[in-house]
């Protein structure tokens, strides 16, 4: 029997050779890909970055700080430019009262140069206390901020506002906390981490304080002891009014004026420049 009378092969059978699953089967497996290299260990969180998982949390219990801090500094520099003026006249009121003790000049003279003085004394600590009230819950407000934000600060939200009534009253508390809510609003240290601590300092918070603090302790010891002897002498006479007008020498109201003045204007850079230090860090707009 020839091939050709061979038998067709029965439906659906194939001739015997090697099966694709067989052969695929055989070929081992590539191996798998090298593990990704760590991540450099300078590696930080890009600026206002808040973790997914708890960021819309965070954002959502943080105080903004923006419209305090603006009226902060507007009431400082009013503060400030008041009690400029304040010395000014004062200057000019201790120079006419010398000249009436003196005999010089009226009582009527003395008293129109005394006039603006007191009136100037009254709006200048208005807006220093409102200046005050708005500085204190602007540094609440941050200090509340950054432990929010897992900053385990040394000094709680509360040192924000009582730390400028606690004695010796030299402001050396506001100076601690302001110097470490600078610190806590590196917005280059992710929530939870330490690395803010050695994100640096201010030097003007110091040059503030230099001005705020120090200098007007230096000036009221000159001239202290003249000024309470004019104020257990007083009375409501003229020459009383005179006496204790031309208590305080003019150089040194003239010093105090422009340290005033001064001083403001550094409070003001310094609320500007931590405002948007801290902005950066919460994201607010």
């Amino acid at each position: 029997m020839t091939g050709a009378d061979l038998p067709p092969p029965p439906s659906g059978s194939t001739p015997d050779r090697p099966s694709a699953d067989a052969h695929a089967a055989a070929v081992p497996p590539p191996p798998p890909p090298p593990p990704p290299p760590p991540p450099p260990s300078d590696l930080r969180a890009p600026s206002g970055y808040v973790g997914y998982t708890a960021a819309q949390g965070m954002r959502d219990q943080l105080s903004p700080v923006r419209t305090t801090a603006r009226w902060a500094t507007i009431l400082a520099g009013i503060a400030g430019v008041t009690t400029a003026i304040g010395a000014v006249a004062a200057a000019y009121a201790a120079g006419k009262a010398q000249d009436f003790l003196d005999g010089e000049i009226s009582e009527d003279a003395f008293l129109d140069a005394n006039s603006v003085a007191p009136l100037a004394s009254i709006l200048s600590n208005a807006a220093m206390v409102a200046a005050a009230v708005f500085g204190a819950i602007w540094m609440f407000r941050i200090s509340k901020n950054v432990r929010i934000l897992d900053r385990a600060t040394t000094f709680a939200p509360v040192f924000a506002i009582v730390g400028w009534i606690m004695p010796p009253m030299l402001y050396v508390i506001p100076l601690l906390v302001l110097r470490e809510l600078w610190q806590a609003s590196d917005p280059d240290t992710a929530p939870g981490a330490e690395g803010w601590r050695a994100s640096g300092e201010n030097p003007l918070l110091y040059v503030w304080f230099v001005l705020y603090a120090v200098i007007p302790l230096l000036l009221l010891a000159v001239g202290f002891s003249s000024m309470v002897s004019a104020a257990l002498n007083f009375d409501t006479s003229t020459e009383s009014q005179a006496e204790f007008a031309s208590a305080t020498s003019v150089p040194i109201l003239l010093l105090s004026g422009v340290a005033t003045l001064v001083a403001a204007g550094s409070w003001m850079l310094v609320v500007k420049r931590l405002t948007e230090r801290h902005v950066e860090l919460t994201g607010e707009t």
